[in-house]
Formats: C-alpha cells, sequence, structure tokens
C-alpha cells in the first residue's frame, strides 16, 4: 500500500516540521481581488499569545464573531482558542483559552456551540494520557476588565489511547442530537492494524450526573475503512461520516451508523477505488434538505486533483465535479479538499483545496448548480505569502453572504513560523 502519511496526522511534535517542508513564501500584500469578491486577511498570527498555525475553520456566533483555534502557540506552546470581533471597523482577536499539554495540546477540530451555548471542542494530544480530549469553554462569570481574563476550561473526556477508546481526535467539528449527546471519532487509536498504528473509533459522549460516558459505537479497521475525520447527524439519529483508506486495499470509504435495539452497526454506502471516482477523502460530508450527501477526495480523480461526489437518498454514487491542480505542486495532502464542503440556501457548494489552485497553494471554489451539472467559480488562489496558504479550512457564511476561513501557513508575520513560512491567516472573502 503507497504511503499516507500527512501533516494532519503526524504527531505534533512533527507536524511543525512536516508544514515547514510543504510550505513557501512568495509576494507579501494583505488584500487581493478574487473574481468579482474581495479577499481580505483579517488577523495574521504572531506565535505569541494569539498562537500559530490554524489548523481549522471558524464559527460564527448570531452577532457575527468568529471563534476558532490554533494548533500551536501560546504560552504552552499547545495552541489555543481565539474570538475575532469587529469593533470600530477594526477586528480584534481576542484570546480565549491557552492549552498546556496536561489540559489537551494541538486543537485540530474547530469549535461549535453546544445546546448550552458554551464552546465545545477536542484536542487531538494531551491530557490525562497525552491521547487528546474533549472539553467545554465557558466565559468568564464577571466581565473582564481587560482582555487577558481567560475562559474556563472543563476537560468532558480524557482519551486513553491504544485500543481502549481512541487516540488523536481531530478533523470534523463535535456534533449534537436532540438529548445532548455528543459524537465525534478520533483518528487512530482502537483495534485493528493500520499503517499508523490503529485505525480510529468513533463515540459518544452523554452526560450524566454532572459527568460524561464515553461509549465506542465503532472501531474502524478492515472493511469499515481507516481513519475517520468526523460525523454528521440526520433528523433520524444515523450518522455520516468517511474514512480515509480501507486496509483490504480500498482509497476510502462513505459509511452510515445506525442504532437498532440499543446497538450501533455500520454500513459502507461507497467504497473508492481510484477509478476516476477520486481518492483519500480527508473531510466529512454535508447533507442537503432532500437527504443527499455531498463530500469529497483530497487526490486522483479525472484530472488528479481530487473530486467532489453526490450520494443521493437511494445512495447512488456519482462525481459532480473534478477537480484539476493549475499550480501543480505537490503537497503530503493532496492537492484536493482537506475540510468538508459549507452549502447555502440557494444549494451553491463552497470548499478549499490544499494545495492546487494558480499557484499550488490551495484556492476557495464555489461550485453552483446549472442546468442538470455544476459550475465551478475559484473565489481566491492562495499565493503562499501574505495571503496564507494550505487551508485546511471548511468555508463559513454569515447574514450577510460574506465568506470566511483560515490558511494554515503565511501571513504578514513571515519570519515567525515555520522556517519564515508564516503562522496562518484568518480571511474573509466579500461578495
Amino acid at each position: 500500500m503507497r504511503s499516507r502519511t500527512c501533516c494532519r496526522n503526524v504527531p505534533s511534535a512533527l507536524k511543525l516540521a512536516c508544514l515547514t517542508f510543504v510550505a513557501g513564501m512568495l509576494a507579501l500584500t494583505s488584500s487581493f481581488p478574487a473574481q468579482a469578491q474581495t479577499y481580505t486577511v483579517l488577523h495574521a498570527f504572531t506565535d505569541g499569545n494569539d498562537g500559530a498555525n490554524p489548523y481549522a475553520g471558524v464559527t460564527v456566533d448570531q452577532g457575527g464573531n468568529l471563534y476558532g483555534t490554533t494548533e500551536y502557540g501560546g504560552s504552552g506552546h499547545c495552541g489555543n482558542v481565539f474570538r475575532l470581533k469587529l469593533m470600530n471597523s477594526v477586528w480584534t482577536l481576542t484570546n480565549l483559552y491557552e492549552f498546556h499539554l496536561t489540559d489537551g495540546c494541538a486543537p485540530g477540530a474547530k469549535v461549535v456551540f453546544g445546546p448550552n451555548g458554551t464552546l465545545y471542542g477536542t484536542t487531538a494530544s494531551g491530557g490525562a494520557a497525552n491521547a487528546g480530549t474533549v472539553f467545554e469553554l465557558q466565559p468568564p462569570i464577571r466581565t473582564c476588565p481587560t482582555s487577558l481574563c481567560l475562559w474556563h476550561e472543563t476537560i468532558l473526556y480524557n482519551f486513553l489511547g491504544g485500543n481502549a477508546d481512541g487516540l488523536g481526535p481531530s478533523g470534523d467539528p463535535v456534533v449534537f442530537d436532540a438529548a445532548g449527546n455528543l459524537y465525534g471519532t478520533t483518528t487512530t487509536g482502537g483495534i485493528g492494524g493500520c499503517d499508523d498504528n490503529t485505525c480510529g473509533t468513533a463515540y459518544q459522549l452523554s452526560p450524566s450526573g454532572g459527568s460524561w460516558t464515553e461509549t465506542i459505537l465503532q472501531f474502524f479497521g478492515g472493511s469499515s475503512g481507516a481513519i475517520p475525520h468526523g460525523v454528521i447527524l440526520d433528523t433520524a439519529g444515523h450518522l455520516y461520516g468517511t474514512s480515509y483508506y480501507d486496509p483490504q486495499g480500498g482509497d476510502g470509504t462513505v459509511f452510515e451508523l445506525t442504532k437498532t435495539g440499543g446497538a450501533w452497526s455500520l454500513t459502507n454506502l461507497y467504497i473508492f477505488q481510484n477509478l476516476g471516482e477520486g481518492a483519500g477523502p480527508w473531510a466529512g460530508l454535508v447533507r442537503d434538505q432532500q437527504g443527499n450527501l455531498y463530500g469529497s477526495t483530497g487526490g486522483f480523480g479525472a484530472n488528479g486533483a481530487g473530486t467532489i461526489f453526490k450520494i443521493d437518498t437511494a445512495d447512488n454514487f456519482s462525481v459532480i465535479y473534478a477537480l484539476t491542480n493549475p499550480g501543480g505542486q505537490g503537497s503530503f495532502m493532496g492537492p484536493g479538499p482537506a475540510a468538508k464542503l459549507m452549502m447555502d440556501t440557494a444549494g451553491n457548494l463552497y470548499g478549499t483545496t490544499y494545495g492546487d489552485g494558480v499557484h499550488g497553494f490551495g484556492s476557495v471554489f464555489k461550485l453552483s448548480p446549472s442546468n442538470g451539472g455544476w459550475t465551478y467559480t475559484s473565489l481566491h488562489d492562495f499565493t503562499g505569502g501574505a495571503d496564507g496558504g494550505y487551508p485546511v479550512s471548511d468555508v463559513v457564511m454569515d447574514s450577510a453572504g460574506n465568506l470566511y476561513g483560515t490558511a494554515t501557513v503565511g501571513g504578514s508575520f513571515v519570519g515567525l513560523c515555520n522556517n519564515g513560512s508564516g503562522c496562518g491567516v484568518v480571511w474573509k472573502i466579500t461578495p
């Protein structure tokens, strides 16, 4: 089996070296035209208290504030959770929490608001067993007189690693059901023999008496696939997700987890075989109002740069768009998408690619349904300079139609991270 190595799943201690290898530096500017849109950098990270290398996207609240994570930086060198708020026409970053090894390290997924209105997220390492955590963040009870008051963290669960429960929760954020149970995946841990130790798990955390109880829903490995990157939930309580590859020889799966009589069972809706449909789905799925599923593969496909696919309610698979790589620059992760898609109310799909685009540092794109097909529009091609590069971010939209996301490297502080290739940025695209 060919190598599956990539920056997203290497140990945290090696990830900066991996990013350094694949990153580069080009022109230093801060606002760039993107078709009819305007691309703007809202914040360039410095590897100080603001953190470094945002490896996931952002969450928008009703007030238009942005919340996100960085995998590195902060006083504990384990990343942080931040908020960006527009004040007097200037976006101001506030550091909400700094991680240390004992309470979590390297948050590889973005934070989301839970049913009680507080923030929830995961760290890929750190915690009691250095196997990652699930956490909740609450704002200070009293009004903070300065910008240095951190939020309060509660660790909901410490992963044990190995074959006990799971190791390295990252990828898509956690999701909640109507009863307040929380669902997610770990990229490794569990049982089974895979390229990188073990194959990952899908888990549920249930609140009970002030604590949380973990239940393993699925140990991945064999025909069930390996290295899952999150799940989504439908109204019937079914979970859907993707795995990066199949240890038995496939190139990834789309799966469904269904609970019957108290037990969960996995069904593969599709197994990728690199037959033109793409390979290596690095991200989870999005579901439309009709129940159709949409996702992406990071590589291969008809044009060699990944694909966008659809699975309809009858479980029929189709490729709706084959991505190209005009920059021709390779990367560990593959040039295609490394984060899940976003769908707006009109049925348009938005996403990022990790290493294609005109300059080979990734792009932001839009796919619009048109006459039975899909029309592709590039909204921004990253240069690897001040505008950022190598995005591992989904795209989110505010009520005005503005788009937001992150890029892992680049930015105006290019001398401070990854051998001078920058610490990453938060960006905005205005229609």
